[in-house]
């Protein structure tokens, strides 16, 4: 009875050892583990950006209010080619 509950511990201990025998996990691709985090990122922003320009369409708003995201973004380009936006965020 005692060699008994002795086995039983060694089980108990022993239980996942089997585990350690097994072949290494093979390992994704750098690549595509940035493509499976990225595009759920990308995807939210194409969404916002559609979602902004079919409102700007709509005319929902004047567009001194909501400028579409062409403008914006040209906007954006123009004041990084020539260091306004710079200047404007080391004042800010």
């Amino acid at each position: 009875m005692a060699t008994d509950s002795r086995r039983d511990d060694l089980g108990t201990d022993f239980r996942g050892l089997d585990a350690l025998e097994l072949p290494p996990a093979r390992t994704v691709p750098w690549g595509r583990r940035l493509a499976r985090a990225a595009w759920p990122k990308l995807l939210a922003l194409a969404l916002v950006g559609i979602g902004w320009e079919a409102v700007v369409r709509a005319q929902v708003w004047p567009s001194y209010l909501l400028p579409g995201p062409g403008a914006v973004l040209s906007e954006l380009a123009s004041e990084i080619g020539d260091g306004s936006l710079f200047m404007a965020l080391a004042v800010t």
